[in-house]
């Protein structure tokens, strides 16, 4: 003797709305067919018929919450004197990049390959005027 499941009006407009959202919670179609007290290949069916999807997802996405990029690097602000900006700014037109991106690039060698010793034992780098407000 086999046990038909019968979906009335008022089932299936319950299933539309609270099917997605059980999903959603991370159900299995198994506990959502105990829920509303059918078998598993019933629900299955039905929703099909419906169009309802029982694939899972963890988030709703009208809920999921914006995903934000979130930089790893620092900013850091050099002042240089006119002559050592025209410098940078000389050698990294011939490499073909920004000055910024030629003294990021150095600054990271110096770090990478502990290079500060070498850099701050002379002392004309120590001695470098620093300029306070430069002519961009």
């Amino acid at each position: 003797m086999s046990s038909r499941t019968i979906f009335t009006e008022a089932v299936i407009a319950d299933m539309r709305e609270h099917i997605p959202h059980l999903i959603a919670e991370g159900r299995s179609i198994r506990e959502i067919a105990d829920t509303i007290g059918c078998r598993p290949g019933s629900l299955k069916v039905k929703c099909a018929q419906l169009g309802i999807s029982l694939r899972r997802r963890r988030v709703l996405p009208e809920l999921k919450p914006p995903r934000q990029k979130v930089s790893p690097l620092r900013p850091m602000l050099v002042e240089l004197a006119p002559r050592i900006f025209a410098l940078f700014d000389s050698k990294s037109r011939a490499a073909g990049v920004q000055p910024q991106t030629l003294a990021a690039s150095l600054l990271t060698i110096i770090a990478r390959d502990d290079l500060f010793n070498a850099v701050l034992d002379n002392d004309d780098a120590l001695a470098a005027p620093v300029i306070t407000k430069d002519a961009a």
